[in-house]
C-alpha cells in the first residue's frame, strides 16, 4: 500500500493493507480524508513531535503479524505526555505500545464491567490493581491511519490501576466505557521486537516497571541457604572432635629468645578455631611468646604474641594475686590443610628460678562463627534490599496523587 502526502508530497510504502479513514503525515502531519480511496486534504497545522517506531513497521509478536498503524501523542490536564502506538493484525486484533519518559507497556482491549468512576481499588484475575492516577486526557497530535478523526479538544477520562508489572486502564469516552489490560515491556525487548537502535532514556521509575529482582523470591533463597549452612554447621560439628597437632615442653633456659618451629601437621575438616594453651612457672615474673602461623600451601602467615605473667605478694594486711601461670587463646577461621607454627618465647631474666615451658595446640570442633556470620551478612543483605526496594517504591509512586506512602516519607 503506497500513500502519498498531498502537502508535502512525502510518499509512505507500507507492505500492508490497513484500512483508514484519515491519515497523518508521517512526514509533515498533515491530515487527510479518505473518501472513498481518495485521498483529501483537510489540514496541514496539525503539531509534530518525536517518535522512534516507524509508521507502517511489520512484526512477528505472539505468533502473528502486526503492522505499526498509527501513533499518537496524548496530554494529560497536567500537561504530561505520552505516546501510544497502536498495532493491528490480519484479524484485526490490536496492541498498544505505550512510552512516557523512557519506560514502556504492552496492553490490549479486554471486557470489563463497567465500574465506578471513584473506586479506588480493582479486583481482576485473582490480581488485586491499586489506583494510581486518574483525569483526563486529549489526542494532542498523531500520525499514521485512524479510523477517526483527532480532536484535541475532545477530553477523555481515564483511570490507570497497577500493581506491578501489571497494569489495568480504564477509559470513558462519550459515556462508553474501554478497558485495557497491560504489563511492562523492557527497553530491550522493544528494541528488538521493532529493530530499533534507540529508544528515550528513562527519566524516572515506570508506573508498572518491576523492581530490579524479585525480593520475595531472593529471601527465599536467603533462608534456603541459611537452613543449607546450619544442617551442614550441625553435621560437621558433631562429626568433628578435638584434635591435638601439637604439645611440646621446652627448656627456656636452652630456648630463651629462640626461634622453635613445630613440625607439618595436617588439618582435615571444616574450618574451626585453633586453641593453643601455653602454660610456665612464672613466679613474680612473666614469659612472652611470640607466634606464626604459616600455611604451607599458599606461604600465608598470621602473626600474635601472647604472655604469661603470675605476681602475687602481701601488703595492707591482705595477700594478693594477679595474672595466672596458664592460659590459653584461639586462632579463628582456620581452613583444612597442611600448617606450621612457629613461636619465641622469652622470659623475664630476673627469674632464674623457671626453666619450663609448655605449649599444647588443638584444632577445636567448629564453632559457630560461620553460621552466624553467613546469617550476619544474608540478613544485612536483605535488610539493605528491603530499604532499596522501599525507596524503589516511593519514587513509582512520586508522581501519584493516591500513594501508600505519606508525605513525610
Amino acid at each position: 500500500m503506497e500513500v502519498s502526502c498531498l502537502s508535502c508530497n512525502h510518499v509512505l510504502n507500507v507492505q500492508y493493507e490497513v484500512s483508514y479513514h484519515y491519515y497523518i503525515c508521517v512526514k509533515c502531519f498533515s491530515l487527510h480524508k479518505n473518501e472513498n480511496g481518495i485521498l483529501k486534504l483537510k489540514s496541514s497545522n496539525k503539531s509534530s513531535f518525536n517518535y522512534v517506531i516507524p509508521i507502517g513497521t511489520i512484526v512477528d509478536f505472539e505468533n502473528q503479524k502486526y503492522c505499526v498503524s498509527n501513533v499518537i501523542l496524548k496530554k494529560d490536564l497536567s500537561n504530561d505526555s505520552w505516546l501510544e502506538y497502536e498495532l493491528i493484525s490480519d484479524n484485526n486484533s490490536k496492541k498498544y505500545f505505550t512510552e512516557e519518559n523512557g519506560n514502556w507497556t504492552i496492553s490490549e482491549e479486554i471486557e470489563l464491567k463497567s465500574t465506578d468512576k471513584f473506586i479506588r481499588e480493582i479486583y481482576y484475575e485473582d490480581i488485586d490493581y491499586k489506583l494510581y492516577d486518574r483525569g483526563k486526557y486529549i489526542d494532542f497530535s498523531g500520525a499514521g491511519f485512524f479510523e477517526y478523526q483527532i480532536d484535541k479538544d475532545e477530553n477523555i477520562e481515564y483511570a490507570d490501576f497497577i500493581c506491578p508489572p501489571s497494569l489495568l486502564s480504564i477509559e470513558i469516552e462519550d459515556g462508553k466505557q474501554t478497558s485495557f489490560l497491560g504489563k511492562h515491556i523492557s527497553s530491550k525487548e522493544i528494541k528488538s521486537i521493532f529493530n530499533i537502535k534507540s529508544v528515550p532514556t528513562k527519566s524516572q521509575v515506570g508506573m508498572v516497571q518491576p523492581f530490579y529482582f524479585n525480593l520475595n523470591n531472593t529471601i527465599i533463597v536467603f533462608c534456603s541457604a541459611c537452613i543449607f549452612i546450619l544442617i551442614s554447621h550441625l553435621y560437621f560439628s558433631n562429626s568433628s572432635k578435638n584434635q591435638l597437632v601439637y604439645s611440646n615442653e621446652i627448656n627456656l633456659l636452652d630456648n630463651n629468645n629462640k626461634e622453635i618451629s613445630t613440625d607439618v601437621f595436617e588439618l582435615k575438616g571444616p574450618i574451626a578455631p585453633l586453641k593453643i594453651f601455653i602454660n610456665s612457672d612464672v613466679d613474680n615474673s612473666w614469659v612472652a611468646t611470640d607466634f606464626s602461623l604459616v600455611n604451607q600451601t599458599t606461604g600465608e602467615s598470621s602473626y600474635f604474641s601472647k604472655d604469661i605473667e603470675y605476681y602475687h605478694g602481701y601488703e595492707g594486711g591482705e595477700n594478693w594475686t594477679e595474672g595466672d601461670t596458664t592460659d590459653e587463646f584461639n586462632i579463628c577461621g582456620v581452613s583444612s590443610g597442611k600448617y606450621k607454627i612457629t613461636f619465641v618465647p622469652s622470659k623475664d631474666t630476673n627469674d632464674v628460678s623457671n626453666s619450663r615451658f609448655k605449649i599444647d595446640v588443638y584444632w577445636d570442633k567448629s564453632d559457630n562463627w560461620n553460621f552466624v556470620s553467613a546469617f550476619v551478612v544474608f540478613l544485612i543483605i536483605v535488610i539493605i534490599l528491603f530499604f532499596i526496594k522501599n525507596s524503589f517504591e516511593q519514587r513509582r509512586w512520586n508522581d501519584s496523587d493516591y500513594s501508600p506512602y505519606s508525605k513525610e516519607e
